[in-house]
């Protein structure tokens, strides 16, 4: 293909995947190329990335983003060299889409290896180069996925042989000329510092980062530890021994490192606020305004701080009414949980129908293949073929044989992750137990229920208070004879169903009590 003109452009499109490798040997083949068509360099474009060509999306390639930009803005642009199909992309879906945006510009591909050219001269499209470009991004994305499983084959057998499999070394370890993995003694001894130290508790992570600091103590590449690099470290069990790592640390150390990271994320006693589950749920009947926790009640935020706004005075006590909701919030937790598994079960069922009926039609095209392959080697027989037409499709059957092999092998891996993901909905949900299990001492345990009740609950509301009985008798003081007054909490949940409970608050030395309403 010649430059139409002095004002034609084009683009040297040049990619690799890791810093450890150049363009040099592209750009000398697609330069070379490029000046054949009638091209100068002052007429060319050059987009030269270091990016992945399969784990980013066709939106997150830098240098598919500057071609099309370049394209767009610059209409003089009629053609892109590059030197292999795989260095626009390995994915089938991301070539495909680069393939129907420059046909729809009227823009030429022109590929070094395979040599092909898009299109034709009067701006058509060549059917034998496309359907080259097609076979050829076939064995693109193949051939990642077949690293991909060379790679995990590799660090399998490096796990099984004891061997460091490519992962991140933790401080303190180093690997040896065999890839195993051994202790480094000198970093070894800041992990040993950081334990000892913590141990003792008079540090929590912040505090023993800033002394290490002061001790001027580094990592292994002479970087400053900092807080969240002291708390990996105290997270990491491999400290005592794990798999292929030799043991820096007792495992009476690591855990009672481990207890002492609990005991400093426990919330303080008093800390009622940050236990509370029912804030900004229960509005005041008065005014309207949300009962807010203070001290051990939820009280009207109006009324404390203008009494003369609201005459609501009663409090309610953050134990009861927290309870009373944590009950029906954790009820319809464990009833939605069973119900999301019964529908993701019947999704993953008809999606395994799906694959094994896909997987019966193969086998069916599997056998047409040998069919027609038999019946060319007749047909040579017979002397309706010569030997050079029967190679020919014989050739083309292969071809045949082995994407639909490569369909087959994609086939097998959707199988088996559905399968996964039907076991997983098949497993028994999380009951009522488990959640109610959730202490409220551990912060991470009162987010995990405020969560719950606020997916759960829709509002709380406060009836009026009514003089009963708690029971039969009267409740007997040291004070005297006296009745109880008691109240209605109603509690609607997010599907508009109300759960109404009666309480009686504590007096004296008495009790407070619940009781669900369940019929009235």
């Amino acid at each position: 293909m010649k430059a139409k003109n002095k004002e034609s452009k084009c683009i040297i499109f040049l990619r690799v995947s890791t810093t450890s490798q150049t363009t040099d040997g592209q750009s000398n083949n697609v330069i070379r190329m490029a000046e054949a068509s009638g091209y100068t360099r002052e007429q060319m474009y050059f987009i030269e990335e270091q990016e992945s060509g399969i784990k980013l999306s066709e939106e997150e390639r830098l240098g598919l983003n500057k071609m099309k930009q370049l394209i767009e803005t610059d209409s003089s642009i009629d053609c892109v060299f590059t030197s292999e199909v795989s260095r626009i992309a390995r994915t089938k879906k991301v070539l495909f889409s680069i393939e129907d945006y420059l046909i729809k510009h009227n823009i030429q591909l022109s590929i070094y290896e395979p040599r092909i050219d898009l299109l034709n001269s009067d701006g058509s499209v060549n059917d034998a180069a496309e359907t080259i470009f097609t076979l050829y991004s076939q064995f693109a994305e193949s051939e990642m996925r077949t690293k991909k499983l060379r790679f995990a084959y590799g660090k399998a057998r490096c796990r099984r042989e004891g061997k460091w499999d490519g992962t991140m070394l933790p401080l303190g370890y180093t690997v040896d000329e065999e890839r195993y993995v051994r202790i480094d003694e000198k970093s070894a001894e800041v992990v040993r510092m950081i334990f000892n130290m913590y141990a003792s508790g008079e540090w929590s992570t912040t505090t023993l980062a800033l002394e290490l600091q002061k001790l001027n103590v580094n990592d292994d590449k002479h970087r400053a530890i900092t807080q969240s690099r002291v708390a990996d470290i105290l997270m990491t069990e491999r400290y005592t021994g794990e798999d292929i790592y030799p043991q820096i640390i007792t495992r009476e150390l690591f855990d009672k490192c481990k207890q002492l990271r609990k005991s400093f994320r426990t919330v303080r006693k008093n800390n009622y606020a940050a236990q509370c589950l029912c804030n900004r749920l229960i509005k005041c009947p008065n005014c309207g305004y949300h009962l807010t926790s203070s001290a051990r009640t939820y009280r009207c935020f109006n009324h404390h701080e203008h009494p003369d706004r609201c005459s609501y005075t009663t409090e309610l006590s953050i134990d009861v009414l927290d309870d009373i909701v944590w009950r029906v919030a954790a009820t319809l937790e464990v009833s939605e949980l069973m119900r999301e598994n019964q529908e993701k079960r019947i999704h993953y069922q008809t999606e395994l129908d799906n694959l094994h009926t896909k997987l019966d039609v193969q086998e069916v095209r599997y056998q047409q293949i040998n069919k027609k392959r038999a019946r060319v080697k007749s047909l040579v027989v017979d002397d309706f073929l010569t030997k050079e037409e029967a190679e020919e499709k014989l050739k083309q059957l292969d071809l045949q044989e082995v994407r639909l092999k490569e369909e087959h092998t994609a086939l097998l891996n959707d199988i088996e992750q559905t399968q996964r993901l039907y076991d997983a909905a098949s497993a028994p949900a999380m009951s009522l137990e488990d959640i109610e299990r959730l202490s409220s001492s551990l912060p991470e345990d009162v987010r995990k229920k405020k969560q719950i009740v606020r997916r759960q609950i829709k509002e709380i509301k406060i009836g009026e208070w009514n003089v009963r009985n708690v029971s039969d008798c009267k409740d007997l003081f040291n004070i005297g004879l006296k009745k109880k007054r008691c109240m209605d909490i109603t509690v609607e949940d997010i599907y508009g169903y109300v759960h109404t409970f009666r309480y009686w608050p504590r007096w004296g030395f008495g009790t407070n009590k619940i009781e669900e309403l369940l019929d009235e």
